[in-house]
């Protein structure tokens, strides 16, 4: 502890009388070692950083590899279904408008489409969308990266038909395979851009950090150059102040020991106030301690029973519970306070600023409050309390609620499950009596 600290001062101070004398030459050799060790620590973190910039280059690089990998799986089919719709001109979209009852594949490859496309899917519709002088670039500049989930999902019922293949559609109708195969690879695409997105999020994280780190190394390998300078600059000046040391002579480092031991004279003078403070504070400390079983079971009963107690009759039940520990050999505080014993400073302060009234029985109420285990209820027709709580509670989500609240008891229900607190207000004295079973179970119970 600090007394035991100021004990060991004084005899370290005698030591030092007889140490100073062999202690500048090591200072000499320490200040050339950390001059050298400065200049390997900056060496080793500028090599440390440059393997960090390589792993997450190389880590960026990795993720890149892998996203384009997973793309490469879907640009095939996209294109080829594009050349086969390069290959297409106005008379194979004319062969298809000519049917008036197209066959079912054709009708098929049509409804997926339109879906597409954001049209309706029957025959007519589709003859108005084939008809449109810019429906084969619409097919071709299509935004395929960002499909809406709903359309890729009434795709499926089409790609996963087993007759929706180009083979098969060929048989029927040439323009009707080209759109077969934009339709799958639309849906192709859409699925490996899925499983990208998170890739290509993850490697632009991963470049930025790249970047980030780049940026911290050239700053550092430059402060490493100001250093190294620095560093140089100070080995200069301590080369030729060896000389100037070496010729002040004894004279000078006895000037300077008195000089030191007259300051640590000082310090222990000024010390010995604080030692006989602390050798109080150590008494008080000791002396609280031999009284804490019977702090302890006076506070402990004040929070039991005290609660109901005016001023008055705490102060008295309080009295004599002291007196009967000290006849039964109980160590106790003569001045036994409950707001010395389970208050905090802070916490007062915090609770005066949240509303609570600074006088004594107010902060034994809210000891009281916070120290019991079983929710309090509270007498308040100033409605101090219903303020202080309010305040005290709100950050934690207090919810106020009336017996007459509609679906008050839900509200209360809610907030023991979350661990929220609750303030029940306007409560009369048959609370436990005269209302919902529920309520008196909840009331009743150690929550």
């Amino acid at each position: 502890n600090g007394l035991t600290k100021l004990l060991e001062t004084n005899a370290l101070v005698d030591e030092m009388k007889v140490e100073l004398s062999a202690l500048e030459p090591v200072l000499k050799q320490k200040s050339i070692d950390v001059n050298a060790l400065m200049e390997k620590l900056a060496v080793d973190q500028e090599k440390a950083d440059q393997a960090l910039a390589k792993m997450k280059a190389a880590e960026t690089q990795a993720i890149a590899a892998d996203a384009q990998r997973d793309l490469d799986e879907a640009l095939p089919a996209l294109d080829s279904a594009n050349h086969a719709l390069d290959a297409l001109d106005k008379a194979d979209i004319a062969e298809i408008r000519v049917f008036t009852k197209p066959p079912d594949l054709v009708m098929t490859v049509m409804e997926a489409v339109c879906i597409l496309l954001n049209s309706k899917t029957d025959w007519a519709s589709a003859k108005q969308v084939l008809g449109d002088s810019n429906f084969l670039k619409k097919l071709t500049d299509y935004d395929k990266d960002n499909i809406r989930p709903q359309v890729l999902q009434r795709l499926q019922r089409y790609v996963q038909n087993a007759d929706f293949v180009p083979e098969k559609v060929e048989k029927v109708s040439k323009a009707c395979k080209s759109m077969c195969m934009w339709v799958r690879a639309m849906d192709l695409y859409s699925r490996v851009l899925k499983e990208v997105g998170p890739k290509r999020e993850k490697l632009a994280a991963a470049q930025a950090e790249l970047d980030a780190t780049m940026a911290t190394l050239r700053e550092k390998q430059a402060k490493l150059q100001e250093v190294e300078n620095q560093i140089k600059v100070l080995q200069e000046q301590f080369d030729s102040s060896v000389g100037e040391k070496e010729a002040l002579g004894t004279r000078k480092k006895r000037g300077e020991r008195g000089t030191r031991l007259g300051r640590s004279g000082k310090l222990t003078a000024a010390l010995a106030d604080e030692q006989g403070r602390w050798q109080e504070s150590v008494a008080l400390y000791q002396q609280d301690i031999r009284d804490v079983t019977g702090n302890v079971c006076i506070a402990a009963a004040c929070v039991a029973y005290c609660g109901a107690f005016t001023s008055y009759y705490r102060q008295l039940v309080g009295y004599q519970w002291i007196l009967r520990c000290q006849e039964l050999g109980i160590p106790i505080s003569a001045n036994f306070s409950l707001i010395g014993i389970l208050g905090d400073p802070y916490e007062i302060r915090q609770w005066n600023s949240e509303g609570l009234p600074r006088d004594t029985v107010s902060t034994e109420n809210g000891i009281l409050v916070t120290h019991g285990r079983r929710w309090p209820l509270m007498i308040d027709p100033q409605d101090q309390a219903n303020r202080w709580i309010r305040t005290k509670e709100s950050k934690n989500g207090l919810k106020v609620i009336k017996l007459t609240d509609n679906g008050f008891l839900r509200t209360l229900e809610s907030a023991i499950r979350l661990g929220m607190p609750v303030l029940l207000e306007e409560v009369t004295s048959d609370l436990l009596t005269f209302h919902l079973p529920s309520l008196r179970l909840i009331l009743q119970s150690d929550l």
